[in-house]
């Protein structure tokens, strides 16, 4: 009979793929099923973000990088509208509930932190007004990409969900 080995401890293994974009270069981190991240490498704080994942990253492509990298060249020539990649959402309850809003909202369409927030009923995250990105969104995967897409008038919370 064989002997298996259960150590809580041992790392996954998840891979890198660098994408280039008309604004700018990204990062993917995927297994064979989801994707973990996407960021831009320019960002300040992608490796501390990238070591959150507690993971052993290794540069090769995915079929998730791969499908993910198509549907962004298709949404960068305005053929697409949605990505149908899958996510793995990481985070509490409340934040995974957060992004079942998110993949709510109309595509063309923007929400704030606070908005999200009072649809989920939850008066004690958004008491702060618009601070309450934090409780809402502190530790999701894409929200820096988010924010820099969104803010370069391309893309809104709908589309990156």
């Amino acid at each position: 009979m064989r002997e298996l080995c259960y150590n809580k401890d041992m790392k996954k293994r998840l891979y890198k793929n660098y994408i280039d974009t008309p604004i700018g270069q990204m990062i993917s981190i995927s297994d064979a099923q989801f994707l973990h991240r996407l960021g831009f490498t320019e960002h300040k704080n992608l490796q501390a973000k990238i070591a959150r994942l507690n993971a052993i990253i290794l540069e090769h492509p995915t079929p998730i990088s791969c499908q993910l990298e198509e549907e962004l060249q298709e949404y960068f020539a305005r053929k697409r509208k949605s990505f149908k990649f899958p996510l793995a959402v990481q985070g509490t309850e409340f934040q995974q509930k957060v992004w079942k809003k998110v993949e709510d909202i109309p595509f063309g369409q923007t929400r704030t932190y606070k908005e999200i927030a009072q649809g989920l009923a939850q008066s004690q995250y958004c008491s702060r007004g618009s601070k309450c990105s934090q409780p809402l969104c502190n530790r999701d995967s894409m929200s820096s990409i988010e924010k820099k897409l969104r803010a370069a008038g391309r893309l809104c919370w709908r589309t990156m969900a």
